[in-house]
């Protein structure tokens, strides 16, 4: 089991989409920081 959770954190694809979410977590997060500064 715990090498099945090695593989997924080594696989880069899956990687890219963490990323992508991370990042799409950040603008939502700064566009409301904007947001209640106006």
């Amino acid at each position: 089991m715990r090498r099945v959770l090695i593989d997924l954190g080594n696989n880069p694809i899956l990687h890219k989409y963490k990323l992508s979410l991370i990042r799409k977590k950040a603008m939502i997060l700064t566009e409301v920081f904007i947001i209640q500064i106006i």
